[in-house]
C-alpha cells in the first residue's frame, strides 16, 4: 500500500470526516487520518495522511509554535450565536441601525489578541471530555463540566485587518497562530470587547504546519486524478514532508537495521554534528537511512547525549 500525505483544499459543506472517507475510497485503504479538524463552514488546507504516514500526524505541529497555522477569517458584527459562527442559533442580535465600529477600533481590538494568552474553547467543538466530544454534550442539552471548558494557552503571532464592510456588517482579517486556537472564539471575544457581539461568518485555512494552500488540491481534482490513473496517481507528498522543521539524522546501514529493530543506539556522534542536540537537551529528530541513494525516511527518535531512542519506526528492514 502506498503511503504519503495529500493536502486537500476542503470546500465549505464538507466535514473533515467526509474528506477522510473520500480519500479512503480513492486510495483503497482504511488507514487514513487528517491533521486537524476543519468545521464544515471552513475551507482550505486539510492534510490527509495515508498508510504509515498516519504515524507522524502528532508531529505535524510543534507545541506552542506561534506560526503553526494561518487563516483568513470574516466575522459578522452585531450578532451572537451558540456556536460562535453564523451556522448556530442566534442568542442575541443588535438592531439594524446599530453603530458599526470604525476600522481603527476593530483593528485595535483584534490586535489586543496578539501574543500569549488564554482562550476558553467553544462548547460546540471536537474537544473530547471523558471520551465524548463537547459538541455531543451541547447538542444533547447536557451540562458541560467546567473542567472540559478550562482555559487553554494560545499564541497569536499576528492579526492583520484585510477589509471592513459596514454595509454587510462584516470585517475580514488574517491570523497566524498556534495550533488549538479557535478563530470563531476570537471573533466571539472580539464582539464582546466591541460591545456589539460578533460571529464568524467565513474561514479559510491558508497554512497548517508546513503545508500551504498553494500545494493543495480540491476533492474534485483528486477524483479526476484517481479516475484517470488509479490510487498510485494521487499526488501524495512523502511522510517526512510533515516534519520540515525537524532536525534530521542519517544512520549507517548497521545502525539503520538496529534502529528498525527498535534498538536504542548510543555513541551517535552525528547528533551534535547535525545540530540535533547542540545544547545537550532532549530533541526529537527525523531519522534516515543514510546508506541509500536517496536517504529513505525510516522513523522518528528522541536524541539526548549521543543516545538515540526510537519512537516511530516507519518501514521494515530490507534484505
Amino acid at each position: 500500500m502506498k503511503s504519503g500525505i495529500l493536502v486537500i483544499d476542503k470546500p465549505a459543506g464538507m466535514t473533515s470526516h467526509d474528506a477522510v472517507a473520500l480519500v479512503r475510497r480513492l486510495a483503497g485503504t482504511k488507514k487514513v487520518g487528517h491533521g486537524g479538524t476543519l468545521d464544515p463552514l471552513a475551507t482550505g488546507v486539510l492534510p490527509i495522511f495515508i498508510g504509515n504516514a498516519t504515524r507522524v500526524i502528532e508531529y505535524l505541529h510543534e507545541k506552542d509554535d506561534p506560526r503553526a497555522k494561518k487563516y483568513r477569517a470574516e466575522m459578522r458584527l452585531g450578532i451572537v450565536t451558540d456556536t460562535q459562527d453564523i451556522t448556530g442559533e442566534t442568542l442575541a442580535e443588535m438592531p439594524p441601525e446599530f453603530s458599526f465600529p470604525s476600522l481603527p477600533v476593530i483593528e485595535s481590538v483584534l490586535k489586543s489578541f496578539e501574543g500569549e494568552g488564554e482562550q476558553t474553547p467553544p462548547a460546540y467543538s471536537a474537544i473530547k471530555y471523558q471520551g465524548k466530544k463537547l459538541y455531543d454534550y451541547a447538542r444533547s442539552g447536557a451540562d458541560i463540566p467546567d473542567e472540559a471548558l478550562r482555559k487553554r494557552r494560545i499564541v497569536v503571532d499576528s492579526i492583520e485587518m484585510i477589509d471592513c464592510q459596514p454595509e454587510s456588517l462584516t470585517a475580514c482579517f488574517e491570523i497566524t497562530c498556534s495550533g488549538g486556537l479557535y478563530v470563531r472564539t476570537i471573533c466571539h471575544d472580539a464582539g464582546k470587547l466591541l460591545g456589539c457581539g460578533a460571529a464568524m461568518s467565513a474561514l479559510r485555512r491558508l497554512k497548517s504546519g508546513p503545508f500551504v494552500i498553494a500545494e493543495s488540491v480540491t476533492p474534485d481534482e483528486l477524483k479526476r486524478i484517481a479516475e484517470d490513473g488509479g490510487p498510485d496517481a494521487l499526488p501524495m507528498l512523502p511522510a517526512d514532508s510533515a516534519l520540515r522543521g525537524m532536525p534530521k539524522m542519517a544512520l549507517t546501514r548497521e545502525d539503520t537495521e538496529r534502529f528498525l529493530s527498535g534498538i536504542r543506539l548510543s555513541g551517535i556522534a552525528a547528533a551534535e554534528d547535525e545540530g540535533a542536540e547542540a545544547d545537550g537537551t532532549k530533541r526529537t529528530v527525523a531519522v534516515y537511512d543514510g546508506d541509500t541513494d536517496s536517504e529513505n525516511f525510516i522513523g522518528i527518535a528522541i536524541c539526548k547525549s549521543g543516545v538515540l531512542k526510537p519512537r516511530k519506526v516507519l518501514r521494515q528492514i530490507t534484505q
